[in-house]
């Protein structure tokens, strides 16, 4: 028992996640809008999308894919091709960006509404809307499908007004600041601030994790004199306390005078993007490569666009996406396309009941029992404790046999304790809540089949 459960500590522990952060500020001069993007690949493009352009969302699932002529031309970082941003900001000054959130995300179903899949959900936001309140107004109109990222979003406009918005248990929260900053890591706000509240003096500035670069950025933009002007200089060197070794590109929007200014990680010179300077009613797609050492906007075809997605491929190796008509469709969003693979794929939503409402559920999702007996996941999550009860979704599965094994780290040391003999003092449990004898059950006992969305409830003890 002591092995198998050390073998899920090493695998916890070992989870590597994106480390973005990002932070608004209102300063005498202007609203500005500062993000490092952290990740495991460095390329893409910077794309000039045009306005007045009829466009269908990317049938990943379901029978109401949303459909929209864009309002605003805008400007875009892509990774995984057009259509598909990580974030970027209108000719409007309306700036919408993503992070990715490791505490447990689970996106809210609205009522008939539209669906979309999390990246065109920003293309959509930047095509239709100008302020901050017309998103948030809109915001029941769609209901996201992911296909494999679960984020929060960070939005800001040229009033100055930003929010942070977040899916928790299913239900949207939103999360505005008074203050003249608001700021966001990989970790939801109220985790954030709660680890603010208890350890704003004693930041460990070198850990890297989400909740320590929170403490350490609010420090950081505290140094800065808000109630005078400031300039993008000052922001990069703001950014920089919470970079990391994955850290790819740091961006500075400009809302007010609708500019962007960002360097890379293979190129730090600094290059600039006026909006003002581009022709949004042009049909035509340009765009520049991110980590070239001259910004040269050129056109953009097809062969371009797929070689992001073959390298999302490639890097990835997702088995339920059509890559090719993906790229078909980026490239020609009006067309109505729908995606076979995808809709072949289920979630599957664990609830836990625990005892004790403290800390935190660390589980597993493994595939066969080779994976299970190897301690190899597919998906790894861990979830917060709120009111006796969590929830963990996992979206986008291929049907098939599967298992979850989890332990609640209650007193949230980052490891399951054990006693002298080896032998866990935390609960723990495994799906179908299979019990061993002197170990773990076997896979046979664990597995449950899924072939359609699927709902399992476990007693964790």
């Amino acid at each position: 028992m002591r092995a198998f459960f050390l073998t899920i500590i090493i695998l916890f522990t070992s989870i590597k996640a994106s480390a973005c952060s990002a932070f608004v500020c209102r300063a005498k001069n202007g609203v500005y809008f500062a993000k490092n993007f952290d990740w495991q690949y460095s390329h893409g493009y910077i794309i000039k999308n045009s306005k007045g352009v009829f466009k269908n969302g990317y049938n990943f699932k379901g029978e109401h894919t949303a459909s929209w002529t864009s309002k605003y031309g805008s400007v875009t970082f892509n990774q995984i091709g057009k259509e598909f941003p990580f974030g970027g900001m209108n000719e409007e000054g309306l700036v919408v960006e993503q992070l990715w959130n490791q505490d447990d995300c689970e996106y809210e179903v609205f009522k008939n509404s539209k669906t979309i899949s999390e990246l065109e959900w920003i293309q959509f936001q930047l095509d239709n809307y100008k302020t901050v309140d017309e998103v948030i107004h809109s915001l029941k109109q769609i209901t996201i499908i992911p296909v494999m990222a679960k984020v929060h979003y960070f939005i800001a406009d040229t009033s100055g007004k930003s929010v942070i918005i977040e899916f928790i248990n299913g239900k949207t929260q939103l999360i505005e600041s008074s203050d003249n900053h608001q700021l966001i890591t990989n970790s939801n706000y109220k985790n954030s601030q709660n680890y603010w509240a208890t350890h704003k003096d004693t930041v460990n500035k070198t850990s890297g994790s989400s909740l320590d670069r929170y403490c350490h950025l609010s420090h950081s933009i505290s140094k800065l004199n808000l109630d005078d002007t400031i300039d993008s200089e000052a922001l990069f060197k703001t950014l920089l306390p919470t970079r990391t070794t994955q850290t790819q590109w740091s961006i500075v929007y400009d809302i007010t005078n609708k500019e962007i200014q960002f360097l890379s990680r293979n190129n730090p010179t600094i290059k600039t993007i006026k909006l003002d300077n581009f022709n949004f009613e042009d049909n035509t797609t340009i765009a520049a490569k991110i980590n070239s050492e001259t910004l040269n906007f050129d056109d953009y075809n097809f062969d371009d666009n797929k070689i992001l997605v073959d390298t999302f491929q490639k890097n990835f190796g997702i088995p339920y996406i059509d890559y090719s008509m993906m790229n078909t469709h980026q490239m020609n969003p009006k067309k109505q396309l729908s995606d076979s693979l995808f809709k072949n794929t289920v979630n599957i939503k664990v609830i836990f009941n625990v005892k004790k409402n403290s800390g935190k559920i660390a589980l597993m999702l493994v595939n066969s029992e080779e994976n299970y007996i190897k301690r190899q996941p597919i998906k790894a999550a861990k979830s917060n404790v709120v009111d006796g009860r969590v929830s963990v979704m996992f979206y986008s599965i291929s049907k098939g046999n599967y298992a979850v094994m989890a332990y609640h780290d209650v007193n949230n040391n980052g490891k399951l304790d054990t006693n002298f003999l080896g032998i866990p003092s935390e609960p723990f449990a495994f799906s179908n809540n299979a019990k061993g004898f002197m170990g773990a059950p076997k896979f046979e006992k664990a597995k449950f089949i899924v072939d359609s969305d699927t709902v399992i409830d476990l007693d964790i003890k």
